[in-house]
């Protein structure tokens, strides 16, 4: 549209300029001369309002794109995405409900790799060491699966052995939690699974 617009604006200046030449050489007539002017005038009149409806066009353009955005904006916000990978362990709302902001929405774990956890005495403590590669191994239907495990953590102080671990007369003995990072890339491990720590000398129970 503005481009024919602009060929014809040409053309009328164009004959206006050959109009007034002829004007100032007595060649052309008055009626002539306002002519050429009145169809150069209007070709620039139209074509500074082509220039203003493509601005007003793209200014349309321009705030549609924003509401667009801002819609894509919304839906991306309410769609649920796990900054992590992992597996879903517990959901606490269902697909549809409404919830507030910072309410949880499901509990995740990477079962990958599982972390360990055994009670060593002061004995066992001095045979450990982080970063040290050491055995864990699980119950079986009939024997125990073991597996490589590094350690990661050890306490830096004693407690009582939990309850569920040792006999009362056992508890009374004071030991030291250490993790162990276990690698679990076939899901034969679960959380809560009881197992037991393989040290150089001795054995922690989980």
């Amino acid at each position: 549209m503005t481009e024919t617009l602009e060929v014809q604006r040409t053309i009328a200046d164009r004959e206006l300029a050959r109009t007034e030449r002829l004007l100032r050489q007595s060649a052309a007539t008055a009626q002539q001369g306002d002519q050429a002017e009145q169809g150069a005038r209007v070709g620039r009149e139209q074509l500074a309002g082509a220039h203003a409806a493509q601005s007003s066009a793209r200014q349309e353009v321009a705030a549609l794109e924003a509401q667009v955005a801002s819609i894509d904006d919304k839906l991306a916000r309410s769609r649920i995405r796990s900054p992590l990978g992992g597996t879903v362990l517990a959901r606490y709302v269902e697909a549809g409900e409404f919830v507030q902001a910072g309410q949880p929405l499901f509990k995740l774990a990477a079962l990958d790799s599982l972390t360990f956890r055994a009670y060593v005495s002061n004995a066992q403590l001095t045979q450990l060491k982080l970063g040290q590669e050491v055995t864990v191994g699980v119950d079986r239907a009939d024997s125990i699966a073991t597996m490589p495990g590094r350690v990661t953590w050890i306490a830096s102080g004693a407690e009582f052995t939990p309850t569920p671990i040792q006999t009362r007369d056992e508890r009374a003995d004071q030991v030291y939690a250490v993790k162990i990072a276990v690698a679990n890339p076939d899901g034969r491990l679960r959380i809560g699974m009881p197992g037991e720590l393989t040290i150089p000398q001795g054995r922690a129970n989980d």
